[in-house]
């Protein structure tokens, strides 16, 4: 006799993964999203903020490390054993380094502010050395597959290993700053060290970690054609170079190395935009699944966050924006609308859970890329009214995050229809392993 299937809900990502991203969606949407919109009130509203460069150093912290670093330990947890055809050898690792992580940038957000007392010089220690544990442990649980291989990195794996470079050396300088800042009793420290920090975590381990992903992962997530060779070769190359010429101008205090990075950088993106495929037209999907449905909509969003991260790279270069306008475009414009887009189109990758209400997660997407663009640019209009606009896409930004958070990790976002493995438990079907 055949048991009845059964429907079981559950979480669309394995628990090691799935409790990661959980903490690094609940980072951003209540550690990131909503210190910066209180602490963006105080020149939009008036709003009397207290202590506000320190809060807005934390909050920084905590979009960095908290919900983008986490995220891509998450994503990279599932992707890069697929890419490399392994396994790792314990998952769990994963997770819980992350809440190492979790644990440190939340330290710093709540100690950061308080007047200097001991209570607050405890939190900044361990704010200073959990996530840098915890990186560390979970990174090398996710490298330990690859370093088995005898083979040259490829060119996504070349930029890999500088976002992991970079983001070893920012963790270790984040330390000392914080460290610096318990033992001196100071409130924020903006010196040479910090803009050295920035220029790691942003240019060496965010924008280095999400195009290596993207070079290997959207010829089939959005079935576009890449162009390898030399232009991937290329945009690889310079990125590098980039890097490094810009974290030794910024601290050396010299202006025209930093100068060479940004055109630097801005060449390199333009080179792996078009390496990626995004640049010419794209593939039609060869099958009707939840995971590879409408791959031109999502190659139209794709370029839309790829235009904001070129035009934050150009900007930058040129002088033309402002520091704030330049950091969220790539922020807020190419970041956010990526964790969306990639999200929505992996979750039914990684299990048999398409996210209800297709067209809403849609919305999101493109509700997310626009909240992105008056955040970056609506600071330019100037006055009161301009940081309200830049509120107000916040705002939005931080809703879409939200409902987004909402339909992945609660019933309303698993389907009610047939059930399909891993939806299904039976006795004659155990659970699935990890």
């Amino acid at each position: 006799m055949v048991a009845q299937r059964v429907f079981v809900p559950a979480p669309p990502f394995p628990p090691a993964y799935g409790r990661t991203a959980a903490v690094a969606l609940g980072l951003g949407i209540f550690g990131g999203f909503t210190v910066g919109l209180f602490a963006l009130g105080g020149p939009a509203f008036g709003w009397p903020t207290g202590r506000y460069l320190p809060l807005v150093q934390a909050h920084g912290q905590v979009q960095t490390l908290g919900l983008a670093g986490l995220l891509i330990l998450a994503v990279g947890g599932l992707l890069l054993p697929a890419f490399w055809r392994a396994r790792l050898a314990h998952p769990r690792v994963i997770s819980s380094g992350g809440a190492l992580v979790g644990l440190g940038v939340i330290a710093q957000l709540i100690g950061q502010p308080l007047d200097p007392v001991p209570v607050r010089a405890a939190l900044l220690v361990v704010a200073a050395i959990l996530p840098l544990i915890g990186f560390v442990w979970a990174g090398s649980e996710l490298i330990r597959p690859r370093l088995k291989g005898s083979a040259w990195p490829a060119a996504w794996e070349c930029l890999l290993l500088l976002a992991a470079a970079s983001l070893i050396v920012s963790l270790v300088l984040r330390a000392a700053l914080l460290m610096n800042l318990a033992w001196t009793g100071l409130l924020i420290d903006l010196g040479t060290a910090h803009g050295v920090l920035i220029a790691l975590e942003l240019d060496g381990f965010l924008l280095a970690a999400t195009l290596g992903v993207q070079l290997r992962l959207l010829p089939g997530l959005a079935r576009t054609r890449p162009v390898t060779g030399w232009v991937e070769r290329l945009g690889v190359g310079a990125l590098i170079v980039a890097a490094i010429v810009r974290t030794v101008g910024t601290g050396s205090q010299l202006s025209a190395p930093v100068d060479v990075a940004n055109w630097l950088a801005a060449g390199a993106v333009f080179a792996l935009f078009w390496a990626t495929g995004l640049g010419r037209a794209g593939l039609a999907p060869t099958v009707q699944a939840p995971a590879t449905l409408l791959p031109g909509r999502t190659r139209q969003v794709l370029r839309a966050a790829w235009a904001g991260l070129l035009l934050a790279q150009m900007g930058r270069a040129t002088a033309l924006l402002p520091a704030d306008a330049a950091t969220h475009a790539f922020t807020s414009i190419y970041l956010v609308p990526l964790i969306l887009v990639v999200g929505i189109r992996m979750l039914p990758r990684v299990s048999a859970y398409p996210i209800r209400f297709p067209k809403l997660c849609g919305a999101l997407i493109w509700a997310g890329l626009l909240g992105g663009v008056l955040r970056a640019f609506g600071g330019l209009f100037g006055g009161p009214a301009g940081w309200q606009l830049a509120w107000l896409g916040g705002s939005v930004v931080t809703l879409a995050v939200l409902i987004f958070t909402a339909l992945a990790w609660s019933p309303w976002g698993v389907p009610t229809g047939v059930p399909r493995e891993p939806e299904v438990r039976s006795r004659a079907h155990a659970p699935r392993a990890e």
